[in-house]
């Protein structure tokens, strides 16, 4: 569509840049004799129509293209096939596909919008069938409850936790901070003003889906840049010069977890080495909670031996989310064109709040 309105535009432009008004001419008299001299030079000898009715005539004729362009552009069909179409028949450009004609594949007019809950990640629309929606079989370990309300692209959306009474308890600390009043690993004198440099504890609420593997369903939430988050909340361009991002927690010894092994869809895993060390040790702080925690999907995944569980996604409406979450289309390299693996997600998915409870 927005071809068609480029191309509207570009004839009502071409019609009104070639009006050629009717010359002026001015009258010398000359004793008894009157010429009339031309002031600009003659017309040319083919012009487009100059009365108001022709050309109310010329862009009805016009407007007969928008009826079947709309309803093709409508219609979800196959990745790419509105690009290998019209280069086997040979018309792109009478069909204003650019990306066929530049040789592009990407299928973006084809793909269904990633901005649709039945949207999945290969751009074609959810059917109906049938798919396991029960919760993981481990709610008689669950102790805490934490509430996290996602907008997934501006869509409001909720999803629950229900943390384990078996978790170890400096780990489970670690999320109820993080959850609540915000986990901090510097001085308290950076949160005091005067002190000649500031920071802010780390907060779940400033947090987002980071990274989704499309094949594995393995979608990581957590803060992308601590200074930006800092920034955004104290409505800066950016932070302050004296900005100091809090760095990793401590590792804890002997691992976080406990408790029976569990695999399956919607299971809450983090480092067993703490909060803050699912990245690389080479990552920047300001980047080190960019992964805080990892929750499975629908998809086949089997956790490494330094995950451990600490948490399920507890209810139907929590389940619902966590399928429309892993189903995101992600970036493929370039932002914007969708396809890739694993990435970024083609919609924004950021948490407005965080609430807990016992359960």
């Amino acid at each position: 569509m927005k071809l068609l309105a480029f191309y509207v535009l570009y004839t009502l432009s071409a019609l009104t840049l070639s009006y050629t008004p009717t010359p002026r001419t001015k009258v010398t008299s000359t004793m008894r004799t009157t010429m009339r001299t031309p002031i600009s030079p003659p017309p040319l000898p083919r012009q487009l129509p100059q009365s108001r009715s022709t050309f109310l005539r010329t862009l009805a004729s016009i407007l007969p293209i928008l009826i079947p362009f709309s309803s093709s552009a409508l219609t979800p069909t196959a990745i790419g096939s509105a690009e290998r179409t019209c280069r086997q028949n040979g018309n792109c450009l009478e069909t204003l596909n650019l990306d066929g004609a530049l040789g592009f594949n990407w299928g973006g007019a084809d793909r269904c919008d990633a901005r649709d809950p039945d949207c999945r990640v290969d751009g074609k629309l959810a059917g109906e069938e049938f798919v396991d929606m029960s919760v993981p079989g481990y709610l008689d370990e669950v102790y805490k409850v934490v509430t996290i309300k996602l907008a997934i692209d501006r869509k409001p959306s909720t999803l629950k936790l229900g943390l384990f009474s078996t978790t170890s308890p400096p780990l489970l600390k670690q999320f109820l901070d993080l959850s609540t009043t915000g986990l901090t690993t510097g001085s308290s004198l950076l949160y005091e003003s005067g002190y000649g440099s500031t920071s802010s504890p780390i907060l779940l609420s400033s947090g987002e889906l980071t990274s989704l593997n499309t094949k594995s369903q393995l979608i990581t939430f957590g803060i992308k840049s601590q200074g930006q988050s800092y920034a955004k909340k104290n409505n800066l361009r950016k932070p302050e010069e004296e900005y100091i991002p809090q760095e990793r927690p401590r590792r804890l010894e002997g691992g976080g977890g406990g408790g029976k092994e569990k695999i399956g869809k919607g299971i809450v895993y983090v480092s067993n080495l703490g909060l803050g060390h699912l990245t690389s040790p080479s990552t920047p702080s300001d980047a080190a909670f960019s992964s805080l925690f990892y929750i499975t999907g629908f998809g086949e995944y089997k956790p490494s031996k330094d995950l451990v569980p600490i948490g399920q996604v507890i209810g139907e409406e929590s389940m619902r989310t966590l399928r429309r979450l892993g189903n995101l289309p992600v970036n493929k390299k370039f932002k914007g064109v969708v396809g890739g693996k694993e990435g970024r997600t083609l919609v924004n998915v950021r948490i407005e709040e965080v609430l807990v409870e016992d359960y």
